[in-house]
C-alpha cells in the first residue's frame, strides 16, 4: 500500500466516519471488541490531537477500525494484512522521532506519532496479532544483521508450529517470507515471554540464558495500558 494512497485514506474517506468510531470507542471501550493494546482515553486523544493534529486522531481510529474488520479474516490472510497495514505507517529513527536512541514505543506510543523504527513495527505487529487471536507463544522479536548500510535491524518471527520454520514480518518488506528465503538476514536471537533463544539444525530452538529486559519493560508498559 503506497503511503500517499494511505494518508489520503485516513484524511479523506474518514474524515467524517472517525470521529463517531472514536466516539464510539470513548463512551463504549469494549463494545467493538476486546480490551486491546491500544486503547487512548478521551484525555489521551485531546492530548494527541493538541500535539500532533488531527490526522493522528484519524490514524488511531482507522486502526481500530481497521483491525475490527480483520477479525473476520482466517489467520493466514490476517497476518498478511496486519503486516500490510502496518508496514504502511512511516519509517522515522528514535534519534529524531525520541531524542535517543533504541527507544521502543509501545503500540500507543507509535499510533499516537505516526511514526517508528524497526522495533517500534514489530512491537506494534506482535501486540495487534495477540489481540486478534494469536497464540503469544508463537511470535517472537528477532534481532537479525541485514546486508545493508545500517546492519542492525528487528523484525518478527511467526512460528506456526514448534521445530517448523518461521516466517518473517518485515517492515522494508511486504512480502512474508520463510526466515531461509531471507538469506539478506542473519539471525542474531530471537525472544518472547517464554525466553531467547537461537535455532539449531533443523529449526531447533536452543534456549540461552537470561531474557531481554527491553522487551519485558515494553511489555509491562503496554499491560499498564501506555
Amino acid at each position: 500500500m503506497k503511503t500517499s494512497t494511505y494518508l489520503d485514506r485516513i484524511t479523506g474517506s474518514c474524515r467524517y466516519a472517525l470521529p463517531v468510531l472514536l466516539l464510539i470507542l470513548l463512551l463504549f471501550p469494549h463494545s467493538l471488541a476486546a480490551r486491546t493494546c491500544a486503547e487512548f482515553t478521551r484525555q489521551e486523544l485531546f492530548e494527541i490531537k493538541k500535539k500532533y493534529g488531527q490526522i493522528h486522531i484519524n490514524l488511531i481510529g482507522d486502526y481500530h477500525k481497521t483491525m475490527q474488520e480483520y477479525r473476520k479474516l482466517p489467520p493466514d490472510k490476517q497476518l498478511i494484512m496486519v503486516n500490510n497495514y502496518l508496514n504502511s505507517l512511516l519509517p522515522e529513527y528514535d534519534s529524531v522521532r525520541n531524542n535517543q536512541e533504541e527507544y521502543w514505543s509501545t503500540p500507543k506510543e507509535f499510533l499516537a506519532m505516526g511514526t517508528g523504527d524497526c522495533e517500534d513495527y514489530v512491537s506494534i505487529k506482535y501486540f495487534t496479532l495477540i489481540d486478534l487471536g494469536f497464540n503469544e507463544a508463537k511470535l517472537f522479536f528477532a534481532v537479525v544483521k541485514e546486508e545493508s548500510p545500517i546492519p542492525n535491524h528487528m523484525v518478527l518471527l511467526y512460528e506456526d508450529q514448534a521445530g517448523k520454520e518461521p516466517v518473517v514480518l518485515d517492515n522494508l518488506s511486504f512480502r512474508i517470507l520463510p526466515l531461509s528465503v531471507r538469506t539478506d538476514l542473519e539471525l542474531v536471537e530471537f525472544f518472547n515471554t517464554t525466553g531467547r533463544y537461537k535455532y539449531g539444525k533443523n529449526f531447533e530452538k536452543i534456549r540461552l540464558n537470561g531474557q531481554n529486559k527491553q522487551f519485558l519493560d515494553l511489555r509491562r508498559k503496554v499491560r499498564q495500558g501506555k
